[in-house]
């Protein structure tokens, strides 16, 4: 139990240590003028977490170790060479135990902490300019998710259809990520836009991209994004999440696109402010019902609707049961008793 402690307890330091030295990087990245420099500013951010990282773990290696040594030459230097030798093997075992255990904490808790992983630093401009091909996801930003325990607060998932998108069609699902993020949302790969062009490059990945899945939302720039599709609407496919916002897109571009009705079975009596009834539809201007099974972002995408099942995707993200917390935690708890019964042993 103390070698569990103390990776605790270190862990701690470290965490209040990268939260202390992000906070004038996060600061950079909040007040950048364009998003060249806020991607900049990203990846010293990355490139510092890192290094912190490497000097902590060399820092708590070289104190247990001069703790070790203390202890074996100054606190029990009156001991027996016997009792020296034993000390020096546990201390050993323990030493060993406690910096495995210590790295393997440190290197779950990065991989699973939202201001250690998967910061996007791309630029859309550099992405076009590669072979990559992908299906383009267009929203508003209020929808991005971050956390897995926000999952099912919307009623659109993109983590789910970034899944589906991988597994089904073998493609990476892109959208355009918010310029001073200091974390990447759940689902599809962020790319950056110019804010002085951002109109250019978005529409450069709407020609580029294999197929066009929109949020439908009553921004002014969603607006845009929607307008624009006219120019490729074959690929495109519209996703009404909010029956409200989608009628105020449809007469704020009347006569400039055609967007189809709403079944008139579904219309009944629309809310003031949210109307959860769900939609899609996309170049034949089809509205078809869409129940958020992993079955119809399979349909809305012209795949079977068993080309990827939930099972599927829940056994991707599952992570292998040595990578979990409760693993881990087990793992502290039998080398600190693995230690004990040495000691006894020895005794």
């Amino acid at each position: 139990m103390g070698i569990m402690l103390e990776i605790i307890i270190y862990f701690a330091i470290f965490s209040v240590i990268l939260k202390l030295s992000d906070a004038p990087f996060v600061k950079k990245i909040k007040e950048a003028a364009n998003v060249y420099d806020a991607i900049e500013f990203k990846k010293e951010l990355i490139a510092n977490r890192k290094k912190l990282l490497h000097r902590f773990i060399i820092v708590v290696v070289l104190f247990e170790l001069i703790l070790m040594i203390i202890n074996i030459v100054i606190v029990n230097k009156e001991s027996s060479s016997e009792d020296k030798t034993f000390l020096i093997l546990v201390s050993a075992i323990y030493f060993v135990a406690f910096i495995v255990l210590l790295i393997i904490y440190v290197d779950y808790s990065n991989k699973n902490n939202k201001f250690l992983g998967n910061l996007s630093v791309e630029k859309a401009a550099d992405y076009l300019n590669s072979e990559n091909r992908f299906i383009l996801y267009l929203r508003g930003f209020e929808s991005d998710v971050y956390s897995d325990l926000d999952v099912g607060k919307y009623d659109f998932s993109e983590d789910v259809l970034s899944k589906v998108v991988q597994k089904g069609f073998g493609l990476q699902l892109c959208a355009v990520g918010m310029t001073k993020e200091v974390s990447c949302p759940l689902g599809g790969r962020r790319l950056y836009v110019e804010d002085e062009v951002w109109e250019n490059e978005v529409f450069e990945l709407m020609k580029k991209a294999e197929k066009i899945v929109y949020l439908i939302n009553d921004r002014p720039s969603c607006i845009w994004e929607i307008q624009k599709s006219k120019d490729v609407y074959q690929k495109c496919i519209f996703v009404v999440d909010d029956l409200i916002k989608y009628d105020n897109v449809r007469k704020m571009l009347k006569g400039t696109i055609n967007l189809p009705d709403i079944p008139i079975s579904d219309i009944g009596e629309l809310s003031t402010e949210y109307d959860p009834r769900r939609f899609y539809f996309a170049s034949d201007n089809v509205m078809k019902p869409f129940e958020g099974e992993v079955s119809d972002y399979c349909e809305m995408l012209g795949l079977n609707a068993d080309a990827v099942t939930e099972a599927g995707i829940k056994a991707d993200k599952k992570e292998p049961f040595f990578k979990r917390p409760f693993f881990i935690f087990l793992m502290m708890i039998a080398a600190g008793k693995a230690i004990v019964e040495i000691i006894d042993l020895f005794k």
